[in-house]
């Protein structure tokens, strides 16, 4: 999501499968944070009710920056945990794209010129992982 944000995105379309023994954080939580961090509108489809094996959340919906800061509004659909989300239905809304905001990906006179968004940094920490062996990829067939 930050990636696509950074690259000038200002609508994510989230095609998902959550199911309730994911646990009750994953969706709702993982998305408003993603509006929120990355300034942008969510459109997210999820499964609802049950198959064989599962019992899906439901939860679509369309998310996007409030008009209060820091805060994600529900345009349709609920949140994952709310109990009229587990319906299939499909959601239309209106939104005003101009609130998707470019801010953190714009250069900050506080910070020097530099952007709120640093993948410099986030390259370096990523690379260190990369180095550690807890975290390094077993070869097929190793154990």
């Amino acid at each position: 999501m930050r990636y696509y944000a950074a690259k000038g995105c200002r609508l994510y379309i989230n095609c998902t499968a959550l199911a309730k023994c994911h646990g009750i954080a994953m969706g709702s939580a993982t998305l408003e944070a993603g509006c929120i961090i990355n300034q942008i509108y969510i459109v997210s489809s999820n499964l609802a009710g049950k198959d064989l094996c599962n019992v899906f959340w439901g939860g679509s919906s369309i998310i996007g920056p409030s008009t209060n800061v820091w805060e994600a509004e529900y345009f349709a659909g609920y949140p994952f945990t709310d109990p009229r989300a587990i319906q299939n239905k499909m959601y239309t809304a209106v939104i005003d794209l101009a609130l998707a905001s470019r801010e953190i990906f714009e250069p900050n006179e506080l910070i020097n010129g530099a952007t709120d968004f640093r993948p410099d940094i986030y390259k370096e920490l990523m690379e260190d992982l990369l180095k550690d062996p807890k975290f390094r990829k077993k070869e097929c067939g190793s154990k």
